[in-house]
Parts: structure tokens; sequence; C-alpha cells
């Protein structure tokens, strides 16, 4: 199992992912989870397989399920007034098309002063057979949820989006032909902006409502480290956040202090999950259960989401 997103409500912390099925082979099922509970299995919209990637303090849960056709939707998953789940396919933007993923949600923000409509979830969305897929947002209306594909940068072939804030600021990566990528940031004001890098591909991961983003950039020879991109008079700057004292990070999770976690090569064979704090030198080794870790997520109460040990969804209580 793997844990991939947590929301920001000190009073209620939820944490979601996914976790194989016992007995089935391969496939693997979303799950939520609250302290002291067990995991609840979210189910699918009738195929093997679902992923839950992020959760909103109102308890909305968003990622990927197939339907019996094996063709892959975004989902968002809503708990009903008799306490069941239930699921809801997110619309492609063409949705006639061929390939099998139609939709991919990976981000939702939070309600803003408490309107439904200011949810917004991001991900992926098919747009023709020719261009494939591009970064898009879903928006809620009396109609049901409405696509929006964000395009891509100047040349690139394809994009996609990873995490919105709650103002509705997004980030993720557009890619060339030959999926080479550059991390962007998108607003409704500015539209597609590329974010600088170290020389290498870029993925932008995940932004905090403060507009401070965090991914990993690599440089010329293709060693990728975890970064951080801040936006201060008037243009962008990235910070190289380093390694563990292997060749590579990445930076997956930001909370709204500007703290980055993520996972960090310490060697070949051996990853662990790392903290990255504004102003530190370095990064902190989280530890692991075994002999790799991996942080996915952090919300502002110090708790970060990941995996470690045999694949093991797990939650680390900083001080």
């Amino acid at each position: 199992s793997v844990a991939f997103g947590i929301n920001d409500d000190p009073a209620l912390v939820r944490v979601v992912g996914w976790s194989h099925i016992p007995g089935r082979s391969g496939a693997y099922h979303g799950f939520y989870w609250e302290p002291g509970g067990p995991m609840t299995d979210l189910g699918t919209l009738g195929g093997n397989t679902s992923r839950a990637e992020d959760v909103n303090n109102a308890g909305q849960v968003v990622g990927q399920s197939r339907d019996p056709a094996w063709r892959e939707w975004g989902t968002v998953w809503t708990k009903d007034g008799a306490g069941v789940w239930r699921s809801e396919k997110l619309p492609a933007a063409q949705p006639g098309l061929c390939c099998s993923n139609r939709t991919n949600a990976m981000g939702i923000s939070n309600r803003i002063a408490g309107d439904p409509a200011s949810v917004v979830i991001v991900g992926v969305t098919i747009v023709n057979e020719f261009q494939g897929y591009q970064a898009a947002r879903w928006t809620r209306s009396a109609a049901g949820w409405g696509v929006q594909a964000l395009g891509t940068l100047p040349g690139d072939s394809s994009s996609f989006a990873y995490d919105v804030n709650d103002y509705g600021a997004v980030v993720g990566v557009s890619q060339n032909a030959a999926n080479v990528g550059s991390g962007f940031h998108w607003s409704a004001a500015t539209g597609m902006v590329i974010l600088p890098s170290r020389g290498g591909d870029t993925y932008a991961m995940t932004i905090n409502n403060n507009g401070e983003v965090a991914g990993f950039s690599a440089d010329a020879v293709g060693n990728r480290h975890a970064v951080r991109w801040t936006f201060n008079g008037g243009s962008w700057a990235v910070e190289d956040l380093g390694t563990l004292g292997g060749c590579c990070s990445a930076g997956t999770g930001i909370n709204n202090r500007g703290d980055v976690v993520g996972y960090s090569h310490i060697s070949s064979r051996t990853q662990h999950a790392f903290l990255a704090t504004p102003g530190s030198q370095g990064l902190t080794d989280l530890g692991k259960l075994g002999r790799i870790s991996a942080a996915w997520d952090v919300n502002d109460s110090n708790v970060v989401v990941g995996d470690s040990g045999s694949n093991h969804a797990v939650v680390w209580n900083l001080p």
C-alpha cells in the first residue's frame, strides 16, 4: 500500500492512497483512512483497479478508476448521508476517442468560503487522437463537472497537471515530442508559464496557498534534484534542495509553511523519505521501516504520509 495524499484540517486528519487487494494479482484499490480506524476500500467504477491521489478538508477524494472495459477515468469519491462512499466519473474533453486512459485526477482544492462551486480538481484529459493528453481542470456547476483543457507550453505535445491550491493555481509538466518535461505554473490570469530549471527534465509536482511550488529538475547529465520555486520581484526563482548523498531526489509535497517532503537516493539501491524546511541546510532524513521509504505529502500539522519498508503506507508525526 502507498499513502499519497493528506488534508489540512487539524481537527480531522484524512489520508488516501492505494492498496493491493488480497488474492488478486496486480489488482489494487483506492483507500481512505482516519487515525484509529482501518482502511476503507473506495472500490472502482466496475474494473479491477483504482487509486486515490488527494483529499480535501470536506472529505472529497480524487484519483483514477477503471470501468469494466478497462478504460481509466478520473474519479471523485464522496460519502453520502448514510456513510456510503459514492464514485463519480470525471468527463474527458473529447469523450469519444480511442484510448484506454480517458482522464486522470491528481489534485483537489478546498472550498473557498464554503462555496461548493469553488472546488477545483486537476489532472489530465484526452484531447484528440493525435495530440493525446493535456493538463485539465474540472469545476462543478448545476450541470455537473465541466472540464477545461489547459493546453501546453509553446512547441510541446502534451501536458499533465499534478496539483492545485485553494486559489485555483495549477502546477504540472509540459512535455515535448521527446518526452522531456518543463515544469509549469498556470493561473486564469497568466495562463501557462514555464518555471526555471537546472537544465534538464523538470516537473512541478505540488503548490501551497502562498504560491510556493516544489518538484524536481535534472541537470544537463540527467541527475534529478528536489527543488522549490518561489515568485519574488515579478519572476520565478528555483532553489536546489540537494540530496541525502546519492545522485537524485524529488520533491512531492509542500505545506503552507514551505516545508517540502519527498524522497532521495542514499546509494544506488537505497532511498529515504526527506523533509526540507525553508532556510535549512540540506535535507532531513525521515528514516524508514525497511530498506527504503518515500514521502508523498505533508500537511500544516507536521503529518507526513508515504510508504516504507515492504511497500506499506505509513504516517510520520513530526515534532
